[in-house]
């Protein structure tokens, strides 16, 4: 019974790593009331799309305006005519400060590439330890660590059967530790998991721009165990997490219309695992089955009008999420198989209604600001838990929550940001929020404008001069078009 809850709780904690990996949410326990942490629809989206660059025009004006950076990847977005263009930078949404990201598109003869790369090749560490000062009586131990984060993106475009891009995301982690230094001894190895997806787009068909994506998030492999060397007992189980297939689909109009179907499903989580004492052998066989499945539908329009120099844009948006998992078990030890009757069904619903906002302001040739926003008007959440019980579990126990949440910024204060342009196709982009953000700030969400030089703790002009580029961080990306 010990092995078994083992089993059990090692299934467990690796199901709720991997799950935090996947691009469908798995939700906290039930007994977590429901609030703004826990929401799931955005993320039902765009899960297999391994581009986190961006440009510093669209993230500063909250996607309404966009720069060749954000167009030259995408199915329907990119131009053929593009002859050479090459960037560095964007990679804001990289989780490592060492993490380089930078893309090409060019216009080939027979049709369009474009490529974009973003991570780290590899990352690698270990340390091991022996002792052979006794012959009878070696130890050793050892831990290895290594790291590979490398997302890649390949667009191969034609005027004939459209566009086609690969995305692959071979993120990945192997860790491995052993120890015989004491009478009972701890191993572990695991491996996380890379995903592939294909997506088709790059036709108009009347007037309508369509795409589709599918993508697999292979599963991912957990290994541990434990020698007792002292009574001659031995264990082992590997841990297989679900993986993930998906499948993404939607539809753009030059009216601004645009909408899109998400439909995600998860496979089992299973462990197997042997348990060796004094030569016997017993097998251990555990599923444990999310049944998951998500489904979203998202839509929106976009306009953007310009006045002289001012151009505005806005972006209002609808999103409806679904999930839903069946949690429960089933094991066999040896010859002895048994299943959990009390399998509980968790049931979650949202729907969410947002704006996002952006405006650019043209100086000159040379240069041009952004800024921008965006608005949450209802999030709306229901988590329904039915769980079997009774005689013979023919009724069933239900809880229902609930959560609205109205008009909320989903920032304090407004984005800012800064292209420069000194010579013709070299674009230089400068996410200047921070720096703006040392001399004044624009809350929405309080209504506010304010200096930023309030508290700088400054005595004297030297000390107030330093205040404003002590620790700053401007978020820099630099693109340039070759001309055909």
């Amino acid at each position: 019974m010990k092995k078994l809850l083992f089993v059990l709780l090692s299934v467990m904690i690796v199901a709720g790593a991997w799950a935090q990996t996947m691009p469908i949410p798995v939700f906290p326990d039930p007994t977590i009331d429901l609030d703004q942490n826990t929401s799931f629809v955005e993320s039902l989206f765009d899960g297999f799309d391994v581009v986190s660059a961006e440009s510093v025009e669209s993230r500063t004006s909250w996607g309404i305006f966009t720069s060749m950076v954000d167009d030259y990847i995408g199915v329907n977005t990119y131009d053929p005519e593009t002859g050479t263009f090459v960037f560095l930078g964007g990679g804001n949404g990289l989780s490592n400060t060492t993490h380089i990201s930078f893309g090409i598109g060019k216009t080939l003869s027979f049709g369009y590439l474009g490529i974009y790369y973003g991570g780290h090749l590899v990352r690698a560490e270990g340390v091991d330890t022996a002792n052979d000062y006794d012959a009878s009586d070696n130890t050793y131990s050892s831990y290895h660590n290594a790291q590979w984060d490398n997302n890649i993106a390949v667009l191969f475009g034609t005027s004939t059967i459209g566009a086609f891009r690969l995305d692959l995301n071979l993120s990945q982690s192997d860790r491995k530790s052993d120890d015989n230094g004491a009478l009972t001894q701890a191993i572990a190895d695991n491996d996380t998991n890379p995903s592939i997806a294909l997506t088709w787009g790059g036709i108009e068909l009347a007037g309508l721009a369509p795409y589709a994506t599918i993508g697999i998030l292979l599963p991912t492999t957990y290994s541990v165990g434990s020698r007792d060397i002292a009574n001659n007992k031995n264990y082992s189980v590997d841990v297989i997490s679900g993986g993930l297939f998906g499948i993404q689909a939607g539809v753009s109009h030059g009216s601004g219309l645009w909408g899109d179907l998400s439909l995600l499903f998860a496979s089992d989580t299973t462990a197997k695992g042997e348990t060796w004492d004094a030569g016997t052998v017993t097998k251990t066989d555990i599923v444990i089955s999310p049944g998951a499945f998500g489904a979203g539908l998202r839509g929106g329009y976009t306009q953007t009008f310009e006045v002289g120099k001012l151009a505005f844009g806005f972006e209002p948006q609808l999103l409806i999420g679904f999930r839903s998992e069946n949690r429960s078990w089933s094991d066999k030890i040896a010859d002895t198989k048994s299943e959990a009757k009390e399998n509980p069904t968790t049931t979650n619903f949202e729907l969410m209604a947002l704006v996002n906002l952006g405006a650019k302001f043209q100086i000159n040739d040379k240069f041009a600001l952004y800024t921008g926003t965006g608005l949450r008007i209802l999030d709306w959440q229901v988590r329904s838990v039915a769980t079997p019980g009774g005689i013979e579990y023919k009724d069933t126990a239900t809880v229902t929550q609930w959560f609205f949440d109205g008009f909320n910024w989903l920032e304090g204060n407004l984005r800012f940001g800064l292209t420069i342009t000194p010579i013709e196709n070299l674009v230089i982009g400068f996410d200047a929020t921070q720096l703006v953000g040392r001399f004044f700030n624009i809350n929405p969400a309080n209504m506010t404008a304010g200096t930023g030089f309030q508290n700088t703790g400054a005595n004297n002009l030297g000390d107030f001069a330093t205040y404003w580029i002590r620790g700053l961080t401007l978020n820099l990306t630099v693109s340039y078009r070759f001309s055909n």
